[in-house]
């Protein structure tokens, strides 16, 4: 019985002590491109990373919900997932604390040749409306619409 107790103690540990390392936060890989630069060049086969998103004032109503906040990348017409979504708080000196939720995609290897990029950002219809980035008016306030894009760049990868 006390040698099971041991194992079984012995089994956990490493357990214990291997879990925080599958646990590290996820993070981008190389520079970051922002398709608000418009078309560039960038070094073929080099890490890159595109994120964009929003910041906005945390509200857990149906009206204007952090979840119905969004960004989404399509490379050469293909959506591409995200590879984890960064959330970090910002300072707004006109309207304060924000959060920001930026879904990033990371290109770990680089690409080579000529990408377009093409970025979308959605929101609750009501928001965005008050955000000034559609016209109104709403049929339904908290539906997601698209909210601003999209925004299209062309990347060349060069050597």
């Amino acid at each position: 019985m006390k040698t099971a107790t041991i194992g079984v103690l012995a089994a956990l540990a490493v357990l214990l002590v291997s879990f925080p390392a599958a646990a590290s936060k996820a993070e981008p890989t190389g520079a970051r491109i922002s398709l608000f630069s418009g078309n560039q060049t960038f070094p073929a086969n080099q890490p890159f990373h595109i994120s964009h998103g929003w910041a906005i004032v945390p509200d857990f109503s149906d009206y204007d919900a952090i979840g119905k906040y969004d960004f989404t990348l399509a490379v050469d017409g293909t959506a591409v997932d995200a590879d984890f979504v960064d959330k970090f708080f910002v300072l707004d000196p006109v309207f304060g604390q924000r959060l920001a939720r930026f879904p990033v995609f990371n290109f770990p290897t680089g690409m080579t040749g000529s990408h377009t990029f093409t970025g979308r950002w959605f929101g609750p219809c009501q928001a965005v409306v008050d955000g000034g980035f559609v016209p109104g008016p709403c049929d339904k306030p908290t539906a997601v619409v698209s909210a601003f894009g999209p925004l299209t760049i062309q990347l060349t990868f060069a050597p």
